[in-house]
């Protein structure tokens, strides 16, 4: 695929992806960090610095690895794909610069794993 091509292409992807609603009003969501960081020390606690960020906030400036989990309807599906879309936002920028920077290209995939079948290529 040339360069214009491929840029359209991503281009496209993160128009798609930046097409997902946003919900009014929306309800903070607040995480809470469960990991080996977190440790009584005397009689305080030493907590994950991420420990009650807000969702979003997390999610884009948080760790390479998360787990998120929760009720259904907590939220994490909608909180991923806001996500997401604000990843895709930054990819669409990307596009339109003059000069395209190959180097600062991040690209969202956002995949509903309620519709994996087993086959990750079918989905």
């Amino acid at each position: 695929m040339s360069p214009p091509d491929l840029v359209l292409s991503l281009a496209r992807h993160a128009a798609r992806l930046t097409r997902t609603p946003k919900e009014t009003p929306e309800f903070a969501i607040r995480v809470h960090a469960e990991s080996e960081n977190q440790r009584w020390n005397g009689h305080h606690r030493q907590s994950d610095k991420f420990d009650h960020y807000p969702v979003d906030k997390f999610l884009d400036d948080g760790p390479d690895r998360a787990l998120l989990i929760g009720l259904p309807g907590a939220g994490k599906t909608y909180a991923l794909r806001q996500a997401a879309a604000r990843l895709a936002e930054k990819l669409h920028e990307v596009c339109l610069s003059e000069p395209f920077d190959d180097a600062s290209v991040v690209i969202p995939i956002f995949v509903d794993l309620k519709l994996y079948r087993g086959d990750l290529a079918e989905l």
